[in-house]
């Protein structure tokens, strides 16, 4: 499953990765904190919402990233 940047706001195209409280091969819950993003508006954290193992991570920490686009994949866990 990919986490993906969350619509922000009216007005808002992007944010800025933060921090990262995950790396690849964490097992994440549903409602685990997986990333710290900030807008020149808020600052505020990304949660899974699944259960699983964090396969990759696509953008880097001071990497501005567009609404829609992809954070992690996170291997689904039956």
């Amino acid at each position: 499953m990919k986490i993906v940047l969350p619509q922000l706001g009216e007005g808002i195209d992007r944010a800025e990765v933060a921090f990262w409280h995950v790396k690849v091969g964490d097992a994440v819950g549903p409602h685990t904190d997986l990333v710290e993003m900030v807008t020149d508006k808020a600052t505020f954290i990304i949660p899974a919402d699944c259960a699983g193992v964090v396969k990759n991570v696509y953008a880097r920490v001071g990497e501005s990233v567009l609404v829609g686009a992809p954070l992690a994949q996170i291997e689904l866990v039956e």
